[in-house]
C-alpha cells in the first residue's frame, strides 16, 4: 500500500510539475504608441535632438544622437500611426519605393523606422540642429 501512494503522489507531482511549466506562444501584441500622446517641437537634452511633429494622426519622430565631439553618430527617423493596420499599409508603400534600402526600414507594431545614420554621421551638431526643423516641415 505504501508503493502505491508513493507512487500516486510521484505521478501527481509529474503532473504538477508538467502543468507548471508550460511554455507561452508567440503571440504577444506589438508595441503600439499613440501618436497623440507625442508632444510636438524640438528637444535638445545632452547628446540628444529629438524632434516630433504630428499631423493627421501620424506623428513624424526624429531622434539624432552625437559623440562627444557633437559629431552626430546615429540619426533615425520614425513614423508612428494610429493603428497597426495603417503602419502595414504605409510599409508595404515603403518597400516598393525605390532609393530606400529594406534593410534600414523596419517595422515593429505601428511605429516605421528608418535609419539614416550613414546619410547624416559625422555632421556637426549645430548644422545638423538648422537642418531638422526643414525636414519637420517636408513631413
Amino acid at each position: 500500500m505504501k508503493k502505491f501512494f508513493y507512487l500516486m503522489s510521484l505521478c501527481l507531482c509529474m503532473f504538477m510539475g508538467a502543468s507548471v511549466l508550460t511554455s507561452c506562444g508567440d503571440d504577444d501584441d506589438k508595441l503600439v504608441i499613440n501618436p497623440g500622446t507625442l508632444q510636438e517641437g524640438v528637444v535638445e537634452e545632452g547628446n540628444t535632438i529629438k524632434a516630433t511633429a504630428v499631423e493627421d494622426g501620424v506623428a513624424y519622430v526624429i531622434t539624432a544622437i552625437f559623440d562627444a565631439d557633437n559629431k552626430c553618430t546615429s540619426f533615425v527617423q520614425q513614423f508612428v500611426f494610429a493603428s497597426v493596420a495603417e503602419a502595414q499599409q504605409a510599409w508595404a508603400a515603403f518597400q516598393e519605393e525605390e532609393g530606400i534600402e529594406e534593410e534600414k526600414v523596419a517595422i515593429t507594431g505601428n511605429v516605421i523606422s528608418w535609419d539614416r545614420t550613414k546619410e547624416f554621421e559625422g555632421m556637426p551638431k549645430n548644422e545638423l540642429s538648422r537642418e531638422i526643423p526643414s525636414l519637420l516641415e517636408d513631413f
